[in-house]
This record gives structure tokens, C-alpha cells and sequence, in this order.
């Protein structure tokens, strides 16, 4: 239209509602609340004790004239004046500024996020204990779910964020491997390559990946004992739809433990039987030591034997799920559990037995020792007799 000589009427921006006299916070004056609200995000210490003041909401609900806003406050905090609904101050805070300019982004503790950077800025503090701390509180305390439900103006992909946000609290509280911060981070970074310090250098970004790397990091010098570390089961976890709790619930058992390790193997197996990959022998052949305390929990040498033949066949078909079926028999383990209970008893008896045999042995030698210190005695006093008889009768004659 500017070419064919015609103008547009510009549209003017709409500016926020001015108050009558200004508000003083933080050696500032406030006039509207988007200033206000930019005020208590640069300064949310000391926001908390204002927001609860009766100055607070006077100037609100007189200066300003917004009573409606005063309404949405006490439905989100509680109370303005007096305490509040219980919540920390901080949180209060947050809540606070959502009400009062929804447009801004969420604000708590000194960050200002809004709902795609809260991924990257994780991804960021993944080495850095104190903001890892407080992104780990606005997904804790559903912050966004919160910021979500206050904007006026509603998008499509808030829809989106919504269903994101909702399942990131529980994936959080969970502790073990697969889970946690760690996992937080990649659900939220779909495009975030694996960022383990065991695999950094190949940039892996695909579940595929993955396995390629896996059988390259296993035929170098140096290798770790095993491959999974959190930020490995927390990228499988995120980008592999059938890593689900069953397969990471095994990687919370001891290290160096069999369950451990079966655990570790059945999980890279299915990977490997899911991406179609062909043998991988150099893997497998790193498997193999790992394995090792599974082969021990048999007591029985002649099984042990026929397990450690049956995992170097598998190593050289190069398949993980072949290392892992001897192991599957939880009968036969209980036999031999019960076996070696029952060998153990047995030896107990016949132990027992020996020590009764020893002590009659000793006792037997203790009498025959007696009775030949007794004999001996009495030979003794019966040559004495005679002699001395002996001696008289020569005396005599």
C-alpha cells in the first residue's frame, strides 16, 4: 500500500494504566505496574515485606484504581495485608509480578524466564550448583504452570508448554539415574546433544548415535568401567520412547553389584535390538568384565565355567541380549543357592563330627597316659621293695 502511494494510520501502543501519585520502591518512583513489577524482579528481597503492606494496597487500590487487580492478587497470595497464604517470600514475589503485568516474563530470584529459555538457561547451570538450585525450584513449585494461566493473551503454543510443564515436577523429584535435573534438561532441550563427559566429543544427539559411539568408545584405551552415568540414562530416558522406569529402575542398584550390571546390559541390548544395529563384538567384549560378579553369584565351578563359555560365544556374535540369557533363569540361581546352603550344611555336620572324633582321640590318649603313670608307679615301688630286701639280707648274713 506505501508503494501506491496510500498510508496506514499507525496503531498506537497501548500504554499501561498511570497512577496518581507514585509509588517509592528501591529509591525509585513507580507510576504504573510495569515499572513496578521490573522494580520488584531487580529487587525481590525486600519486595516481599511491601507486597503485605497496607501502603501496597492502598496505592493500588486508590491511586490506581484498580480493584480488580487487588482481587486477582488476594485469589493468587492470599491476603495482601498480614500473613499470607503460607508461601515463601520469594514465591510471593513471583506470583506478585505475574499478576501485575502477565506480559512479563516469569521472575524469581533475580532470573527473568520465559517458557522456551527456561530449557536453555538449565542446560547452562548444568556445572553450576546455586542456579541449578533455583531453576530446580520454579519447575518444583510449577511457577509456569502459574505464569501460563495468568496471560490475558492466549497462544498456541502455550497449550504446548502447558502439557510440558505439568510432567516436569515428577521427572524432577525422583533421584535415581534417568531422572532428576539431568533429565528435566533434556526433556526441555530436544535438540541438546549428549553432554556426559564419557561421550562429549561425539556429539550425539540421536539414540542411534549413541550406539555408533558405543562400540567406538569400546575399542580405546582408557574406557570407563561401564557407560552409563546420569546424564547418559537421563538422555535415553528423554529421546528413547522405550526407556521407560522399568529399564532405568536397575541402574539405582550398587555399582559393581550383578544386578547393577544385568541392568546396564538388558538396557543397551534392547537399544541395540530397537535401532536394528548389527553385532557389536568390541562392546559386548567390554561388557564381558562387567559381568563377572553375576557369574560369581553361582557357587557351583562347573556353572560358572558353562556361563563364562556361553558369554564368550555371545561376544563373538556381538549380542548383548545373548549375554544376558543365562541370566534369565532365576531358577536355576535358587538351585544353586539351595545347593550350596545344603553343601554347606553338610560340611558343617561332617565337620562337627571330626571335632567329636579329635576329642574322643584326646580323651583316649589322656587315659592310656594315666593308667601307664600308674603301672609305672608301681613297677617302680615293687623293684624298690625288692632292692631294699635285697640289701638287708646281705646286711644280715
Amino acid at each position: 500500500m506505501w508503494m501506491n502511494g496510500k498510508r496506514l494510520t499507525p496503531k498506537q501502543a497501548k500504554l499501561p494504566p498511570r497512577a496518581t501519585r507514585p509509588l517509592v520502591f528501591g529509591n525509585e518512583e513507580h507510576l504504573n505496574l510495569r515499572s513496578l513489577t521490573f522494580g520488584f524482579a531487580r529487587n525481590w528481597e525486600a519486595a516481599g515485606q511491601v507486597i503485605r503492606s497496607t501502603n501496597f494496597e492502598n496505592w493500588l487500590k486508590r491511586t490506581l484504581g484498580d480493584e480488580e487487580r487487588v482481587n486477582a492478587l488476594v485469589k493468587v497470595i492470599g491476603p495482601l495485608t498480614g500473613v499470607g497464604g503460607g508461601e515463601s517470600g520469594e514465591r510471593v514475589v513471583t506470583r506478585t509480578c505475574m499478576v501485575l503485568d502477565p506480559p512479563q516474563p516469569l521472575h524469581y530470584k533475580g532470573l527473568s524466564l520465559s517458557p522456551d529459555g527456561v530449557g536453555p538457561a538449565m542446560a547452562l547451570a548444568i556445572h553450576q550448583t546455586m542456579r541449578r538450585q533455583v531453576l530446580s525450584e520454579i519447575i518444583a513449585s510449577r511457577l509456569l504452570i502459574g505464569w501460563l494461566g495468568q496471560q490475558t493473551e492466549q497462544r498456541p503454543e502455550f497449550v504446548a508448554y502447558h502439557n510440558l510443564y505439568e510432567n516436569m515436577p515428577v521427572l524432577l523429584s525422583q533421584s535415581g539415574p534417568g531422572y532428576g535435573f539431568e533429565r528435566v534438561v533434556y526433556e526441555l532441550n530436544r535438540d541438546l546433544p549428549l553432554m556426559s563427559p564419557k561421550f562429549e566429543r561425539y556429539y550425539i544427539v540421536e539414540v542411534e548415535e549413541f550406539m555408533d559411539a558405543l562400540e567406538k568408545a569400546a575399542q580405546e584405551t582408557g574406557r570407563p568401567a561401564h557407560p552409563i552415568d546420569r546424564h547418559v540414562a537421563a538422555f535415553l530416558g528423554a529421546r528413547a520412547k522405550a526407556v521407560t522406569d522399568q529399564w532405568l529402575r536397575p541402574l539405582s542398584e550398587t555399582e559393581g553389584t550383578s544386578s547393577h550390571a544385568l541392568g546396564i546390559i538388558r538396557l543397551l541390548a534392547m537399544l541395540q535390538n530397537s535401532a536394528k544395529k548389527g553385532p557389536m563384538p568390541h562392546l559386548c567384549r567390554w561388557m564381558l568384565d562387567l559381568l563377572e560378579p553375576a557369574v560369581k553369584a553361582y557357587n557351583n565351578r562347573k556353572r560358572q565355567k558353562a556361563l563364562r563359555d556361553e558369554l564368550d560365544k555371545a561376544v563373538g556374535k556381538g549380542a548383548l541380549a545373548d549375554m544376558v540369557k543365562p541370566f534369565d533363569d532365576a531358577a536355576a540361581l535358587d538351585r544353586d543357592k539351595k545347593g550350596f546352603a545344603a553343601a554347606m550344611t553338610n560340611y558343617a555336620r561332617a565337620a562337627a563330627q571330626v571335632g567329636n572324633l579329635e576329642r574322643e582321640a584326646a580323651r583316649r590318649d589322656t587315659t592310656a597316659q594315666q593308667m601307664g603313670e600308674q603301672a609305672a608307679a608301681v613297677s617302680c615301688g615293687i623293684v624298690a621293695s625288692i632292692a631294699i630286701s635285697t640289701i638287708a639280707i646281705i646286711y644280715l648274713i
